[in-house]
């Protein structure tokens, strides 16, 4: 029960003023929770509380959005992502929502390519290795090219990121700790 009390508190970020909470790790990854355009607060439940814990155990950077009824400024929030990234070599950016596919896990690269498959297979694997194999990869509606650094969007199921179903949860953190630090050996 400590895994839930942990990622409760995590979730519990409305008490802030500001619109984004921003956490600095030295790890070469940026994880967000960017909600999509047509989500509402209870679609995107606990996936600021999982970047938030991911971010923790990988000492990565996160961004997160604290408010989920408030339309964030685009240009704001390139210019805060823009900043992350040169600020701290970042070299990919891990974005967790919801997704109304069936599947637990969904992936979606805006910029995959040949060069970066690598990136995507070993994704798979860490989500396979943690038991989570009910996954799938999907054209991607989202817009990172600008960033100029890999882009994963990891759409989360509702089943799978539910305090009721704590192992399906953990599963999830573990798979992209496990991932995180997988990539972070690849590039050092």
């Amino acid at each position: 029960m400590e895994f839930i009390e942990e990622i409760k508190k995590l979730e519990n970020t409305y008490q802030h003023s500001e619109e984004f909470i921003i956490t600095e790790g030295t790890s070469p990854i940026i994880i967000t929770n960017i909600p999509k355009k047509d989500s509402n607060e209870l679609s995107e439940q606990y996936t600021r509380a999982i970047a938030r814990f991911v971010a923790a155990n990988t000492n990565s950077t996160y961004l997160v959005k604290t408010k989920d009824r408030i339309a964030y400024s685009e240009e704001e929030l390139k210019n805060k992502l823009t900043s992350l990234i040169e600020k701290n070599k970042v070299t990919i950016l891990i974005n967790l929502s919801n997704t109304t596919e069936e599947n637990d896990i969904v992936y979606e690269f805006p910029n995959i390519t040949e060069s970066n498959y690598s990136i995507l297979k070993e994704l798979e694997d860490a989500f396979h290795e943690a038991g989570i194999t009910n996954d799938k990869q999907i054209e991607s509606k989202l817009d990172f090219k600008e960033l100029n650094i890999d882009v994963i969007n990891i759409g989360i199921n509702e089943k799978c990121r539910n305090i009721d179903n704590p192992d399906k949860l953990n599963m999830i953190c573990i798979a992209l700790i496990n991932y995180i630090k997988m990539y972070t050996n690849y590039t050092d």
